[in-house]
């Protein structure tokens, strides 16, 4: 039977945690994030392990030195974003694409720039970095604090020096859909600590995890992304959809705790991946390339000087209709693509305010380039989408 292919896959499997179960020891979350910082460039100490991304940026906006209250954040983004600025009790200021998806004017952003703005943030989108050179050199001026979110980037390049340490700060994420995934989980990354409140303070790494829980709660991850994915062959329309949501709603789904942070566990399964990572990005950068190469698509643009990490494609269809159309039409063949991130604009932005990033969320779609497939994979799912645009 032909495999299932989620947009985005780990790569690890049960072996592995089983490996990492047996591995683990009170240095595990030491040695993790020893090797992360030196993945990274970085210092040990610059690191603080979170529950999850959203939890590492709040903890940094309530950190900072210079509590201006406007947060300056991309309109195209995920909701937690938003919340996480608003529980540090912060105003979201967007802004928008150029006119070419994934690119910034800076100099028109940088005129919408108040006296009331303390942080702007720059998320790099899909694997592949934003050039932030501009934005680096405007922030140091005006005594901005620079976050990059990285929860979508790890191992891209702007002009050979690693996303995440360009900025002031950095967040990164280990959710099931991001660059490592760990079940959950996030990272704070400090690189001016002169700017928080904390510098110089060691990081407090969290409360213990008892290893029979946190494995517990990793097979019980492992069995929720089993049951998403036997999903994406299944329509959405129909009688027969009605049924099977009224069977998904009455099964056991699988949870896992997003009150803990990194334990001893997911801390070697950490070490794995960081293992793998570079051969990885390697295939998942071939296999974008692949896609972009085939046929007619217009895909995600990298900027000159740019060195992309790869996390999924993105594929422009001209129409929400036909995208939700070529969307149907990858999930019988097994494939799950959509307008996923993000199909609505944080901060109730719309055509009128954000009208480029009303466009991405909308005619967009994020397909899968994972380890995973194959290159006629690839070119399969390319003739379809052919057929859509």
């Amino acid at each position: 039977m032909p495999k299932i292919h989620d947009t985005v896959e780990e790569f690890w499997s049960y072996n592995d945690v089983v490996a990492a179960r047996e591995r683990a020891t009170d240095r595990s979350l030491e040695n993790f994030l020893y090797m992360f910082a030196n993945f990274l460039g970085v210092t040990v100490s610059s690191l603080q392990p979170t529950i999850n991304g959203m939890a590492a940026l709040e903890g940094l906006l309530k950190d900072r030195k210079d509590q201006k209250p406007v947060v300056m954040v991309p309109a195209l983004n995920c909701i937690r974003v938003q919340k996480a600025i608003e529980a540090a009790n912060c105003i979201v200021q967007t802004y928008d694409f150029q006119s070419e998806p994934g690119r910034f004017d800076w100099d028109f952003v940088f005129g919408s720039v108040t006296d009331e703005v303390g942080v702007l943030i720059v998320t790099h989108l899909y694997g592949v970095p934003v050039d932030l050179r501009e934005v680096r050199e405007f922030c140091n001026r005006k005594g901005i604090l620079l976050i990059e979110d990285c929860a979508q980037t790890l191992g891209g390049y702007i002009s050979g020096k690693q996303v995440g340490t360009w900025g002031d700060a950095a967040i990164f994420s280990f959710s099931y859909d991001k660059p490592i995934s760990l079940g959950w989980g996030g990272m704070a990354l400090i690189n001016s600590p002169e700017m928080f409140m904390s510098a110089g303070e060691p990081p407090t790494h969290s409360f213990p995890i008892d290893p029979c829980y946190e494995y517990d709660l990793l097979l019980r991850f492992t069995q929720s992304m089993k049951l998403r994915r036997s999903r994406i062959v299944h329509n959405t329309t129909g009688p027969a959809s009605i049924l099977r949501r009224v069977y998904y709603k009455f099964i056991p789904v699988p949870s896992y705790d997003y009150n803990i942070s990194i334990g001893s566990i997911r801390a070697e399964l950490g070490i794995i991946c960081l293992e793998r990572y570079q051969e990885v990005r390697s295939i998942r950068n071939i296999n974008a390339e692949i896609l972009s190469s085939k046929g007619t698509i217009t895909t995600w643009p990298v900027g000159h000087d740019i060195d992309p990490a790869w996390l999924k494609q993105k594929v422009w269809v001209d129409d929400p209709l036909q995208l939700y159309r070529a969307s149907a039409a990858l999930r019988k063949k097994r494939i799950r693509a959509g307008n996923f991130n993000w199909p609505v604009l944080i901060n109730g932005d719309n055509a009128q305010c954000s009208p480029i990033s009303y466009g991405v969320a909308n005619c967009w779609m994020d397909v899968p380039i994972h380890q995973g497939m194959t290159v006629n994979e690839i070119e399969d799912m390319v003739s379809i989408i052919e057929e859509f645009t």
